[in-house]
């Protein structure tokens, strides 16, 4: 079967099971300055999101003078957590295998930073996989002007975002090209409403992905 299509995927919530990283070094970094941690679900609801707001919350939380270097510590355990307890949500690694030989492009579009996203595919056996990686780089971008350049960059259509976040869904819908949300993830259902379909496990994704492109 000839390959067609492109592939934009996100990261955090949709490839990476970004919670086995983050929630153990929010809460390890807020502990180390002698403050209360912080619940996980209200950790796991800035995942996805632009890097400056994540930070932003972190500075609401602590008093100012402790919040440079609680930042700096949690973002030191975070890198070392993503290798050490860091996982891909299960059968990740198979469907962007398949996806790989059916389909023309695949990529990755992420809030998150150069570091990050670099360190999260290297330590998870992602590398080799994407035809380009487009990273935030700069707090005024947004996931819509990032898919747009990913879609001037690459060439094979139709296109198609995965997402867990409200963002992946406007951005396809700011580029006219199709969306499936990842349900599995850690966007609400209501965010996710407006997407042309949804996975509730990664596994559905090669499936879901053949019936939008064929």
């Amino acid at each position: 079967m000839k390959r067609v299509g492109l592939l934009i995927f996100d990261l955090d919530g949709t490839l990476f099971q970004t919670s086995t990283a983050t929630v153990p070094a929010v809460q390890e970094g807020f502990l180390s300055m002698g403050l209360p941690p912080p619940p996980s679900e209200d950790i796991c609801s800035f995942i996805g999101s632009p890097v400056h707001q994540y930070y932003a919350w972190i500075r609401s939380k602590c008093p100012k003078d402790a919040a440079s270097a609680l930042l700096a510590e949690i973002d030191r355990l975070e890198m070392e957590f993503a290798s050490s307890r860091g996982r891909l949500f299960p059968g990740v690694l198979r469907a962007l295998q398949n996806l790989r030989d059916s389909v023309s492009q695949l990529s990755l579009c992420s809030n998150g930073p150069k570091q990050w996203v670099e360190h999260v595919i290297r330590t998870q056996g992602l590398e080799g996989l994407f035809d380009a990686v487009k990273y935030r780089v700069s707090s005024h971008e947004t996931k819509g002007k990032m898919v747009y350049e990913l879609l001037q960059k690459l060439s094979a259509r139709p296109a198609v975002v995965i997402g867990d976040r409200g963002s992946d869904i406007e951005a396809a819908r700011e580029n006219g090209i199709l969306s499936i949300a990842a349900a599995y993830g850690y966007g609400s259902l209501q965010e996710l409403d407006l997407a042309d379909a949804r996975a509730m496990s990664p596994g559905e994704l090669p499936s879901l992905i053949d019936k939008l492109l064929r």
